[in-house]
């Protein structure tokens, strides 16, 4: 919810003091520049109990607001930030341990490139089957990657200056929230993995790739580059007589940039297999013979797959050996065809394993007629010898796409379409109905598409731990215990570690499966008698994402209760909350004073006041009766001289 007023942030300053805390507690950090609008908020919990946090974010070039209330510290804004703004954000809570303010912060989103489509078209879309979630798109004219929403709206961009590159194309977005892609030749040809704020995670060594870089399933990057090697010229006019015939060599990476895997067209085509076509290309000393554009390792079979589109041919092979398992593609560039197939294809891109073991790819169908680029799946028997097409979708002849293109199966079975150089994003759904269709144009110039994925959101890894018995940083040893709720915000189930570190030495090592948007509560037992006068370190974090773990640094006392309750000004029951119509508050102060209860609404406006002029010290008690309010939340702030203690309270008529 958006706010633009001043005494709501007025309450939440009057709260005593301001806490300091570590900026890696923090995020979005103290002065960080975002590429994105969806923006992931976490901060330190304070206490346990009954707390309410309450966050607020100002927008400094406009002079407008976002304030909300929640009962842990994280939160997922969708809404409100917008490109080329700078914001202040702070968070308060108020508990039964008192209240208090962190220090506010500050973050800008930048601006987004001048180069992004002015023109966006919708051409059919059904709201109620469109597969939820924001698209990656990876604009071919501009050399950019970016991730929008349904309407083509982005919501964030990858900054290819922050890698020195001239274009970056994307082409996986990882389960860790990570992304996978490269710099295209013949510039730089990098291979990388970096994070949404494209911190580099993995580069690689070399340059020269081309066309598709992966991560596989084992963790391990493929990739592929040219490899040229001076020949007689095979082709029909032998002019020149001798030629750079170049093919195309496939790279496996482990985690260090080491090459673990490699295997070359050269060493398992022959040179007879070509296309005459690409005899004459722009180079007349250079022949474009193989023309890899995707690669793709299945685990299931311990096989690569790889698309050579020049000789229109899909190749399956033997990780282990390096033998080809089968091959299928155009006879006319074949020496052997050994077997039966029902279909063909030309010029196809972006080949791979569906889960059933069929194969899906973009048959572009280059320099056939008709002229009708497609999606198509296929089988094969298990001794290859039999191929059969077992689905298709025949684009409208006015998307017919040359060159580029790929097809993503959905979980739900809808198929995501890229027409790449006709410039369309569709979903399809299983029975050919088109679901969604899009386009973008700049300076009213078509915008070739290089890759599109549907993606449910930018935070495939969002979680919460929320400690039990806790006043940070102190928690309670109850019987060798911590109680914490862990809590699943993303939308991926995941497998979390939770480690805890006694002076750096491993105490105690679990895992916890927590489905998606969910939770589940957990008892750590620990092994060993808790030494109150050590400090502990509590570690939780994905399985596959180790970088976002989360720290908690805790000591343990038995008198956690009795140390942490402030004995001189403090509100210490509010009872009932939720309430009908009278809410009672018990409060106690150390000393005489004029005692002030004013109530708030969400809005910050100030709805009504109780005053008891010269209290007398020690514990009291007073009512407030909500008359004719509407139900919603409500701010209790209680005050004495300079102190002020806030409550939420919620009514429920």
């Amino acid at each position: 919810m958006m706010k633009n007023n001043s005494t709501l942030i007025l309450i939440l300053m009057l709260i005593s003091g301001k806490l300091h805390s570590n900026n890696d507690d923090f995020s979005p950090s103290d002065d960080v520049s975002l590429d994105y609008i969806h923006v992931l908020f976490n901060w330190p919990q304070m206490a346990s109990g009954d707390i309410d946090y309450l966050l607020y974010i100002y927008d400094l070039n406009n002079d407008s607001s976002w304030v909300s209330v929640h009962d842990y510290n994280s939160f997922l804004l969708t809404g409100f930030l917008e490109w080329g703004v700078e914001y202040s954000w702070q968070v308060c809570y108020t508990s039964d341990l008192g209240s208090d303010c962190f220090q506010p912060m500050f973050f800008s989103i930048n601006d987004l490139p001048s180069n992004y489509p002015d023109s966006i078209f919708v051409h059919q879309f059904n709201e109620d089957q469109y597969t939820p979630g924001l698209n990656f798109v990876v604009f071919y004219n501009s050399g950019d990657s970016y991730i929008v929403d349904k309407s083509g709206s982005p919501i964030a961009y990858i900054n290819r200056t922050r890698l020195r590159e001239t274009n970056f194309y994307a082409s996986q977005f990882l389960s860790n929230g990570n992304i996978i892609g490269h710099s295209e030749i013949p510039l730089a040809g990098i291979g990388y993995e970096i994070d949404l704020n494209t911190n580099v995670i993995f580069r690689t060594v070399k340059n020269g790739h081309h066309h598709d870089f992966i991560k596989s399933t084992k963790g391990t990057y493929f990739g592929m580059k040219k490899e040229m090697i001076y020949i007689e010229n095979i082709c029909n006019d032998n002019d020149p007589l001798f030629v750079n015939w170049l093919g195309d060599v496939f790279f496996e990476y482990d985690s260090s940039g080491n090459v673990i895997w490699e295997w070359h067209t050269n060493d398992h085509l022959e040179y007879l297999e070509f296309n005459p076509d690409f005899c004459e290309g722009i180079d007349p000393n250079i022949v474009d013979w193989t023309h890899a554009n995707s690669v793709f390792y299945d685990e299931k079979t311990h096989s690569v797959l790889i698309s050579l589109r020049n000789i229109s041919r899909i190749i399956n092979i033997d990780y282990e050996t390096g033998n080809i398992n089968w091959q299928i593609g155009h006879e006319e560039f074949m020496d052997t065809v050994d077997y039966i197939i029902d279909f063909d294809f030309f010029g196809q891109h972006a080949a791979e394993v569906l889960d059933n073991g069929n194969i899906l790819f973009y048959d572009n169908h280059s320099f056939e007629v008709p002229n009708i680029s497609r999606c198509l799946e296929f089988e094969f028997d298990s001794s290859y010898t039999m191929f059969s097409q077992v689905w298709q979708f025949e684009l409208d002849e006015s998307l017919f796409g040359q060159f580029a293109g790929d097809c993503d199966r959905l979980d739900n079975g809808h198929t995501l379409i890229n027409t790449g150089a006709s410039g369309h994003i569709i979903e399809v759904d299983e029975e050919n109905n088109i679901i969604w269709d899009i386009s973008f144009k700049y300076n009213n110039q078509l915008m070739r598409l290089v890759r599109s994925q549907r993606i449910q959101g930018l935070y495939p890894i969002a979680f919460n731990v929320f400690l039990k018995n806790y006043q940070a940083p102190l928690i309670s040893n109850i019987n060798n215990t911590i109680d914490i709720i862990l809590t699943n915000q993303s939308w991926l189930d995941n497998l979390f570690l939770i480690e805890v570190l006694q002076e750096n030495e491993r105490i105690y090592l679990d895992s916890l499966f927590v489905e998606h948007d969910s939770s589940l509560d957990w008892k750590i037992n620990f092994p060993i008698v808790i030494n109150e006068s050590l400090t502990y370190s509590l570690k939780v974090y994905p399985e596959n994402a180790y970088s976002k773990m989360k720290i908690f640094e805790i000591v343990f006392n038995d008198t956690l209760e009795d140390e942490y309750i402030p004995e001189d000004f403090h509100i210490y029951s509010v009872y009932p909350n939720p309430f009908n119509a009278t809410v009672k508050i018990q409060y106690s102060i150390p000393e005489d004073g004029d005692v002030v209860l004013d109530i708030y609404n969400v809005l910050g406006e100030q709805i009504d006041k109780i005053k008891y002029e010269n209290q007398s010290k020690g514990q009291h008690q007073t009512n407030w009766n909500s008359n004719q309010l509407a139900s919603g939340t409500y701010f209790l702030k209680l005050s004495l001289n300079n102190r002020s203690q806030i409550h939420k309270v919620m009514l429920i008529k």
